[in-house]
């Protein structure tokens, strides 16, 4: 997968699911979780001040765990980090971020995607995710899509078949962090 391609998947696929909102502080056990963190008060939701190389590496492992479920190693990893947006689709200018990531995990044969599918949809209700979607394409049973949510840390995990059916593609996403001291990843990227 090229760059461009997947800025367009995780601007695209994950940054609508990711609207401000406020999770808990930590990750249940098994998970990844996001160390010591400080909270900060926005309105009535506690919203979860994060350092980005923090951000970064929960949703590293998470895109890993899922890809070990694949069994295949993540390839392509990138991340990228945005405003905040919320409900009505308004961008935070207050420095409220969320961070994406995207990967692949290489040639995955048509005809074995939706038992992959299938496995991680599984995987993630052993690990007590919520799953948000579970959708196989119409085409005769050639690939899909699996969303999850990590309760606790609302963290978010999908994967779905590439466009060619060749491969799948892992996005992960976070929720909406105030910025640590010092830092600015909402406009940084």
């Amino acid at each position: 997968m090229t760059r461009r391609l997947l800025a367009l998947l995780l601007f695209g696929a994950i940054l609508p699911l990711s609207a401000c909102s406020g999770g808990d502080e930590s990750a249940p056990g098994g998970t990844p979780s996001s160390g010591p963190a400080a909270s900060a008060r926005e309105g009535d939701e506690q919203v979860q001040v994060m350092k980005r190389r923090d951000a970064e590496k929960m949703l590293r492992e998470l895109a890993d765990q899922a890809a070990g479920v694949v069994g295949r190693p993540l390839n392509d990893w990138d991340v990228g980090a945005a405003p905040c947006e919320n409900a009505a689709g308004v961008l935070a200018t207050d420095g409220h971020w969320v961070l994406s990531g995207a990967g692949g995990v290489g040639e995955v044969a048509p005809e074995k995607q939706i038992a992959m599918l299938n496995r991680l949809r599984d995987s993630w209700i052993g690990f007590g995710y919520e799953i948000d979607e579970f959708r196989l394409l119409p085409d005769g049973g050639t690939g899909g899509r699996v969303s999850a949510r990590v309760p606790g840390s609302d963290l978010s995990v999908t994967v779905q078949s590439t466009v060619k059916r060749t491969g799948m593609a892992v996005l992960v996403g976070s929720p909406c962090y105030l910025p640590a001291p010092g830092e600015d990843p909402a406009n940084d990227g």
